[in-house]
């Protein structure tokens, strides 16, 4: 606001009064659903919801408490309990978010065990809804067994089966059975796989009998002769006759290597770093060791099915997962590979990390036997120096000093050797829009030719200097902020010189 002494009391300026208004944010309404949640000892968890309306306009918090008989030492949450409650955060934005509850088996007989949860601490700008509570219940599982499956995931090459396991624990005590379903599928028909028991309608029942403490079932991986990503079959259990429930581990996976695709040709290792300090930033915003592929060939490339490794006897340590955008590669285009040790950051973090003391890198092909698409034996390297082809593809590799890695463009950036000298002067740089190049006296009778190049190699400018023009200025306007190249070349030699724009 603004405002003048323009009020004039006995001829003296007074200020004027001032208003203020303010519109104070609407308050967020908190609900919770169910209003019931029923748990079993021993069996799957269940999934409370908070709700937010309005959506939150800032990271707040809360926390639902629990109260009567049921206690938290009765339960396991995610998040997790401190106390009695369980502390939520609740990112700005959010229209909801989910706690996760299961109920321990404690192999003590209490009876059915009560509570209630209840929303409490509400940060500044939260109000409790009608639906603010959510009555707990926790029965045991008398005489029932748990189904679990034995492994979350499992993969086959085609032309090849995995056996599932489901134990049954305790063992049964009577005849029943369980139905599997196959849901969830990604890229897949029900011709790229049977099941035995046969499937039907995209579901295997299980027939169990007295005493068994496992039930077992094949998926094979039907070998067609036709290149394809890779595939996911998602497995959850559907039905239960009385006396069977889930148990925690209720959910896994096929997933379905192809072996038709062949080896991807132009695909390459074009750079790594296993000490990343300052040379670039992870989407995460973490600085991680980086492995950076290179598709040169003319057609898109997906990562997915194929394998990357620092284990020569491990080729298929990581295997990039299906369904994801990010591992494809457009033709001629580079790819960062964050080797972090953490996948679940997405689909381009793998779970190794580059070793300082140097290690080699395996990049190779989903098949029954993997085969090595390329590899490269990285050196003991320094912070934020990478190992790199000197060209894009290329046999020869080379040390890139710290602020010379090229993380996510064309090595040819270091095929640049820097070469300064007293006959031209360039100027400003860093620059902003315009670079002006001074040719001096000693070569104003040379013609000079002058290319401006792109991290990613590609000529954007070329410009002639001579006696009648010893002062050029190249305009940058239409140009993004980062490394460019310029190039002079006389009849003396080439001349070259980084430059910084950043507009």
């Amino acid at each position: 606001w603004t405002s003048s002494p323009d009020i004039n009391v006995a001829g003296a300026g007074a200020w004027p009064d001032w208003s203020f208004y303010f519109n104070p944010q609407t308050p967020v309404m908190v609900t919770v659903n169910p209003s019931q949640l029923t748990l079993i000892e021993g069996g799957a968890s269940q999934m409370l919801q908070i709700e937010f309306n309005p959506p939150t306009f800032g990271d707040q918090t809360l926390t639902l408490n629990l109260t009567g008989v049921a206690i938290a030492a009765d339960l396991a949450a995610a998040p997790s309990f401190i106390g009695s409650g369980i502390p939520v955060s609740i990112p700005a934005g959010s229209i909801a978010v989910s706690v996760e509850i299961v109920a321990i088996a404690d192999a003590s007989t209490e009876g059915t065990e009560i509570g209630t949860f209840t929303l409490n601490n509400l940060s500044t700008g939260l109000v409790a809804g009608t639906n603010n509570s959510v009555g707990l219940i926790i029965t045991e599982a008398l005489n029932s067994s748990f189904l679990e499956f034995v492994t979350e995931a499992a993969l086959a090459i085609e032309g090849n089966s995995v056996t599932f396991q489901i134990s049954i624990n305790p063992p049964a005590t009577q005849a029943g059975t369980v139905t599997v379903e196959l849901t969830g599928l990604a890229g897949i028909t029900g011709a790229d796989y049977s099941a035995s028991p046969a499937a039907v309608n995209e579901t295997i029942t299980l027939e169990i009998n007295p005493g068994d403490a496992s039930k077992t079932f094949v998926l094979e991986a039907t070998d067609d002769s036709q290149a394809e990503t890779f595939e996911t079959v998602s497995l959850s259990f559907g039905s239960f006759t009385q006396g069977f429930l889930a148990g925690l581990q209720n959910t896994s996976s096929f997933g379905i290597t192809d072996n038709d695709g062949g080896i991807p040709a132009g695909l390459f290792i074009n750079e790594v770093m296993s000490s990343n300090a300052a040379a670039i930033m992870s989407p995460d915003g973490i600085y991680s060791d980086w492995i950076e592929l290179y598709n040169g060939s003319s057609e898109s490339i997906d990562l997915a099915g194929l394998f990357i490794s620092d284990e020569v006897a491990n080729l298929t340590k990581y295997q990039f997962p299906p369904g994801s955008d990010e591992t494809i590669m457009p033709s001629n285009s580079f790819k960062l590979i964050w080797a972090d040790d953490s996948t679940e950051l997405g689909a381009l973090h793998t779970n190794f990390k580059i070793s300082l003391t140097g290690e080699t890198v395996i990049l190779s092909g989903g098949f029954s036997t993997p085969s090595i698409i390329d590899s490269v034996t990285v050196p003991e390297l320094l912070t934020d120096q990478s190992w790199g082809r000197i060209a894009d593809g290329g046999a020869s590799w080379n040390l890139f000093e710290g602020g010379f890695t090229t993380p996510g463009v064309s090595n040819l950036l270091n095929s640049f050797e820097e070469v300064h000298t007293s006959m031209f002067s360039i100027y400003p740089n860093p620059a902003s829009n315009i670079i002006f190049l001074k040719a001096e006296n000693s070569v104003l009778s040379k013609e000079c030719i002058v290319e401006l190049f792109s991290a990613d190699g590609k000529c954007l400018r070329t410009i002639r200097v001579n006696e009648a023009s010893p002062v050029i200025a190249i305009n940058c306007n239409d140009l993004r902020s980062g490394i460019y190249f310029l190039k002079i070349q006389n009849e003396s030699g080439i001349f070259n010189s980084r430059i910084l724009l950043g507009n």
